[in-house]
């Protein structure tokens, strides 16, 4: 929970597009601004990446002041994380790679409808004489290949 809160404390939307800035990455990681400006400056990064990355910005101090700030897309953001080092940011990385982890666990439990599986459904059917090509016969052999219950497949809604 304690996560989400912090992603949600650096994320605001700018015209439909989610973005962060330095002032909050350098707060949410406890580092001064002038430091986060710095390191996103050293940046090994390409031109292009840059300049799609970080826009510069300005912010108003607690002096009534404008300072230089930037603006930063989700992957500005990331690239500029994992630059850091400390606890949050030691945390921020694990959590990024446990999500990364995840993802991929997930896709390679989930096999894709291809060719070669529509090919293995049909000849399962037809071998199956006694059944006739049906719609529902097919969804049932899907169901049957991915483990999946018919009633859910037949459902309104998919959970």
């Amino acid at each position: 929970m304690q996560d989400i809160q912090l992603f949600r404390s650096l994320v605001s939307n700018q015209n439909g597009t989610p973005i962060t800035t330095s002032n909050k990455i350098a707060t949410a990681f406890g580092k001064q601004h002038k430091s986060v400006l710095r390191a996103i400056e050293n940046l090994d990064c390409s031109s292009e990446f840059r300049q799609r990355s970080y826009a510069p910005a300005e912010y108003i101090d607690e002096q009534g002041k404008p300072r230089p700030s930037f603006n930063m897309t989700k992957d500005g953001a990331i690239f500029l994380i994992m630059s850091f080092k400390g606890e949050k940011a030691g945390k921020f990385k694990e959590d990024y790679i446990n999500a990364f982890n995840w993802m991929q666990e997930t896709l390679q439990r989930r096999r894709e409808i291809d060719l070669e599986l529509a090919k293995k459904v049909l000849r399962n059917i037809v071998k199956t004489s006694s059944k006739e090509i049906t719609i529902d016969n097919i969804q049932k052999m899907v169901c049957d290949y991915y483990d999946i219950s018919y009633d859910k497949l037949q459902a309104k809604t998919r959970k």
